[in-house]
């Protein structure tokens, strides 16, 4: 992982860092065959295969929920027949504390959000920027931007805890997926006495 220009992180497919990212993906992400830049993942069929990328990890930080100011990622989804599940979304872990764990030992409770279909076009291979909570303040050459506004808890989630992971996943349930990621990250607001607003910016290249 290099170039922490403005918070920038580069991973490049197939290098160790990479495989921290996509971790459980399946298949795993590819490179482009158009050459865009990012990471193509594909999905041909009905399987219950999805993929994970892991763009943030708590272990070693006290981030709460509240103090996310936004969470967001760049690319197209490429195949898209209006079906929900054929679309990504964002999901913030909390961290386990041992008492009324969903998965014990990962994460205590979730809450994914996803894109409001009924509120948004969604135009196949279009390059935009899906975000939760604010618009990030990167420029991303103008990719049009897609609020995730509509929310799903699994246990019990409040913006008072600290937070486990922050991922973007596609659908399991998904049928012929095809999704482009370029960009993914998050931006905090000042939550420790001796750091400013901080932000994390993960460039995919493969």
């Amino acid at each position: 992982m290099t170039d922490n220009l403005n918070g920038r992180i580069q991973v490049k497919l197939g290098s160790a860092g990479s495989a921290a990212v996509y971790a459980d993906s399946s298949p795993a992400p590819t490179a482009d065959l158009n050459g865009r830049q990012g990471w193509l993942y594909t999905k041909v069929g009905s399987s219950a295969d999805k993929y994970n990328y892991y763009m943030y990890s708590g272990a070693n930080d006290t981030a709460k929920v509240k103090d996310l100011r936004s969470i967001f990622f760049v690319g197209s989804v490429d195949n898209f027949t209006g079906q929900q599940s054929q679309l990504p979304f964002i999901v913030i872990y909390t961290k386990p504390t041992g008492v009324g764990d969903i998965f014990p030992g990962f994460y205590h409770s979730r809450r994914a959000y996803s894109i409001r279909r009924n509120h948004n076009i969604i135009r196949a291979g279009e390059r935009c920027c899906f975000h939760h909570g604010l618009a990030p303040d990167i420029d991303f050459g103008g990719a049009r931007l897609i609020p995730l506004t509509t929310f799903t808890d699994t246990g019990e989630f409040t913006k008072e805890m600290e937070i486990g992971y922050l991922t973007i996943q596609s659908d399991s349930g998904g049928t012929d997926t095809s999704i482009l990621t370029e960009y993914m990250g998050a931006e905090f607001k000042q939550y420790t006495q001796t750091t400013k607003a901080t932000q994390i910016n993960i460039k995919l290249v493969a």
